[in-house]
């Protein structure tokens, strides 16, 4: 008995086996169905994308690819209603166009009815996965922060518990990479460094040293290690991201080229002004021809070439340049976005050292509201600079109020050894000259001179500007 029990316990074990080889295979050969279904209806589709724009309808005018583009999602949203996984499909492919073109909030849109679909559907979580993560980006570039990290913050947990369990893709680093990006944005940049540096691990134990993603992980780390003043490992990072992604894409990609964009900021941040307006020209025309003055990338570009050529003391190409990125985000529709503020306040400056006030001052305002909604690091900053505004209207006690509020919103973000802090006490010395203080006013412009000398240089603009006024007020 005990010996037929055990080959009926033998039969009952393969016959198990059977059924569960079976039935993966079965699931396998619908997967492959699905598939191959999504891919036809795919193809389909992207023939009568350029069927969709009626040639009566568009009466000799040029039809632009944005309304090929909108066009084409309709038809996905009311015509392949009873098709949803093909649906869903579609959209994440439309939404991620969107995101590449810098239509961000048509993108958020898209990319939210794809990832609804797809869960309402049960779909492959590995595509509900990629769906979240291409959704996050796009409310990142929206401006959206605490969507983008919301979203992030769920995909980086999802992706730990896999690892741990032994699962892999390649989304999990990318998911890292975004999650990092944001909390640079967002929070601090030593909270960031940790995501890059475990997006970077993931990808080298997986093979992908030489990929796309890790040239991404690099960026964003040379970018943290930069915000921290860690300019040698950042200038590192961002070479080595720049040598891994022209081998992966080729040296005219907009990655290359978004990775010396960066580099400038770094040569930037360590007052190297010279080289960064160099590299920094360099990338702007390489990206408004390759991908159109009005893509983000170039409006980045551009207004980091304005910030470097007002740090030189430019103030006519920068003060054009500023405005054209203005002009570009407005039109947009992206007024709200946290980058706006750093506009702003480049307009506001300038337009205090050309001496008109009252139109920095309006630049200040706009900018000091953008940047307390969301919690911006630039908040410190742009209330320092308004009070110089002020001040220079003088509205004394105003200026002095705000460089109160100033000191005390900054050490969150800077170091006090930052060079914002000598202008701070330059600042607070014409409000103090304003009101007759001549005593205290030259102890401050002597201490916000050497500060600022300390960190900047000799060569460097608001160098040059502190040590005109210290000489002058003691004269």
């Amino acid at each position: 008995l005990a010996g037929v029990s055990t080959v009926a316990l033998g039969f009952a074990g393969i016959a198990a086996i059977a059924v569960f080889q079976w039935d993966k295979a079965v699931k396998n050969e619908q997967r492959a169905t699905r598939e191959a279904m999504k891919a036809s209806r795919t193809a389909e589709f992207m023939v009568s994308l350029f069927e969709v724009v009626d040639p009566g309808e568009a009466r000799g005018r040029e039809v632009t690819a944005k309304e090929i583009l909108d066009k084409g999602v309709k038809t996905i949203e009311t015509g392949l209603a009873d098709e949803p996984d093909v649906q869903a499909s579609l959209m994440y492919t439309m939404g991620r166009v969107y995101t590449g073109l810098g239509l961000y909030p048509d993108a958020v849109r898209i990319l939210s009815f794809a990832r609804d679909k797809r869960t309402a559907i049960k779909a492959d979580p590995d595509d509900v996965f990629a769906t979240e993560n291409a959704l996050a980006r796009a409310e990142f570039e929206k401006g959206d922060l605490d969507a983008a990290k919301k979203i992030y913050s769920k995909l980086v947990a999802e992706a730990d518990a896999d690892v741990a369990a032994g699962k892999w893709r390649v989304d999990y680093a990318t998911a890292l990479t975004g999650m990092g990006e944001t909390t640079l944005y967002k929070d601090t940049p030593e909270e960031a460094q940790p995501y890059y540096q475990r997006a970077r691990g993931l990808l080298e134990i997986h093979g992908l040293g030489k990929s796309k993603e890790m040239a991404e992980a690099l960026k964003g780390l040379g970018g943290a290690y930069a915000e921290s003043s860690n300019y040698s490992d950042a200038k590192n990072a961002l070479l080595v991201a720049e040598e891994i992604s022209s081998q992966a894409l080729g040296e005219n990609h907009y990655l290359v080229t978004s990775i010396d964009n960066d580099l400038a900021y770094v040569y930037y941040l360590s007052g190297e002004i010279a080289a960064a307006r160099k590299i920094a020209k360099s990338v702007y025309e390489r990206l408004s021809a390759d991908l159109g003055a009005s893509h983000s990338l170039s409006i980045i570009a551009l207004n980091n070439l304005a910030r470097y050529e007002f740090e030189a003391g430019v103030m006519a190409n920068s003060r054009n340049d500023i405005l054209k990125v203005i002009a570009a985000e407005t039109s947009q529709g992206r007024r709200d976005h946290p980058d706006f503020a750093f506009y702003l306040n480049t307009l506001g400056e300038i337009d205090n050292e050309l001496g008109d006030y009252a139109k920095a001052l309006e630049s200040f305002s706009a900018a000091a509201k953008i940047a307390k909604d969301n919690q911006h690091r630039l908040y410190g900053p742009v209330l320092m600079n308004l009070a110089r505004a002020d001040c220079g209207l003088h509205l004394t006690s105003e200026g002095l109020t705000q460089l109160k509020r100033a000191r005390q919103a900054m050490p969150a973000h800077y170091q006090a050894t930052n060079w914002r802090f000598g202008a701070a006490d330059e600042f607070e010395s014409r409000c103090l000259a304003a009101q007759g203080q001549i005593v205290r006013a030259r102890i401050l412009a002597r201490a916000g001179y050497e500060r600022l000398r300390e960190q900047l240089g000799d060569e460097h603009f608001f160098v040059k500007r502190s040590k005109q006024w210290m000489d002058g007020l003691a004269n």
